[in-house]
């Protein structure tokens, strides 16, 4: 069976039109390599996504707002290198083993020193922001 991620060498665009919540490990993994991204607005893609930053958001689960926003992303290259760039860092610089363990390791490190445990603030970035058309 193929994985998921030899898929990617084959890939032009990821569309994710989940009408509900969407795995975040497909998403994160796409981010990672740089591919752009057409999502509808659902919880998931709220919280990991943002519109004309790290993806092209559509509003309404509708074919035809998803099929247009698939051909903005793919006439307009401009649009199409910042999205999958922007996408990738945020996916190495929020969702990296290494930040994961140095975030533990901090909260390790609190609760043995017996400080009370911070918790970290939720980062810039991704959010419930529809921008541009739907």
């Amino acid at each position: 069976s193929i994985q998921f991620e030899a898929l990617f060498a084959a890939a032009d665009l990821v569309c994710v039109t989940a009408a509900e919540g969407a795995s975040t490990l497909p998403i994160a993994m796409s981010m990672a390599a740089a591919l752009p991204i057409v999502a509808t607005v659902n919880r998931t893609t709220s919280e990991l996504l943002e519109d004309r930053h790290t993806a092209a958001m559509v509003a309404q689960d509708r074919a035809r707002l998803v099929a247009r926003r698939i051909l903005d992303v793919r006439e307009d290259a401009q649009l199409q290198w910042s999205i999958s760039d922007m996408a990738r860092t945020e996916a190495y610089e929020f969702f990296s083993l290494t930040r994961f363990a140095n975030q533990w390791r901090t909260v390790y490190r609190q609760a043995v020193a017996g400080e009370r445990v911070k918790v970290p603030e939720p980062q810039a970035g991704a959010g419930l922001r529809v921008h541009g058309r739907a």
